[in-house]
């Protein structure tokens, strides 16, 4: 077995993006986390394992910091200083906030846990981006808003700024799983 790549990240001021946004402010909270990240009930054989994603972007910060701030904000849907979310009614629906905050067909958000870090080297800068989710069913209808679009093909203008460098996707089994496996 060989390293093939290694990238070091950071935490940037209070939890902030290079491009100076917050990141992840619509994390599930307390006992939430693991009903969003974690399976349950639905797939005993699987219980508290979790479907996990790494993304790592890489960011065109010049052509980013060119933009006035308020293109900024309205790609984010989201106040640049301040972290304030704009008002549905108020977003473009290119806007990185519409295009991930999606509803299933009852009505009901669809979530993942989310965590992501800066990076930066001489000649890449980006963010790595981490997903759990109970299913892979949610952060593939994320990824899917904000790059292919919705049916009248709007896409997340936030990728305008950024590419995926490098995925990956698992499944990580809950340690009660590799236990089962001495049976």
């Amino acid at each position: 077995m060989r390293l093939v790549e290694e990238v070091s990240c950071f935490k940037y001021l209070d939890n902030r993006d290079l491009t100076g946004f917050v990141d992840g402010t619509e994390n599930p909270e307390g006992e939430n986390r693991k009903k969003v990240a974690l399976v349950g009930e639905e797939d005993p054989d699987f219980k508290n394992g979790s479907y996990f994603n790494l993304m790592r972007f890489v960011h065109d910060l010049e052509k980013w910091e060119k933009q006035p701030i308020k293109t900024q904000e309205d790609t984010y849907g989201r106040t640049k200083y301040d972290n304030e979310e704009y008002a549905s009614a108020d977003k473009s629906v290119h806007a990185h906030t519409k295009r991930t905050s999606l509803k299933d067909d009852n009505g009901n958000s669809i979530e993942i846990l989310r965590h992501s870090m800066p990076f930066a080297s001489l000649t890449e800068k980006g963010l790595m981006f981490a997903s759990y989710g109970k299913t892979p069913t949610a952060f593939n209808l994320m990824l899917e808003s904000m790059v292919k679009g919705d049916e009248h093909g709007n896409t997340d203008h936030l990728m305008k700024y950024t590419s995926i460098k490098t995925s990956q996707a698992f499944f990580v089994p809950a340690v009660e799983w590799f236990a089962s496996l001495k049976d």
